[in-house]
């Protein structure tokens, strides 16, 4: 029984973990430097209403955030 709590914990744990990593930041202006997966939300108005630019780091090019190359979409605001 205890075995199967530690299990589910760590599950649960994970989980919330997942969870936080693939929250992006809401931020006015497109970042300068941006990390490999970090995904970040851009409120410039240059989406449709009720939409967001989503821009994420998608590969790199060489060491250090200066040289990731990045990927940007209009996704829905409810995301």
């Amino acid at each position: 029984m205890r075995t199967a709590k530690i299990v589910l914990c760590g599950i649960a744990g994970a989980g919330w973990l997942a969870s936080a990593a693939l929250a992006a930041t809401v931020v006015a202006r497109e970042p300068e430097t941006l990390r490999l997966g970090e995904r970040v939300l851009v409120e410039d108005g240059s989406c449709p209403a009720g939409q967001i630019r989503e821009v994420v780091g998608v590969s790199s090019k060489g060491p250090g955030p200066a040289r990731v190359e990045r990927m940007s979409q209009c996704v829905s605001r409810r995301r």
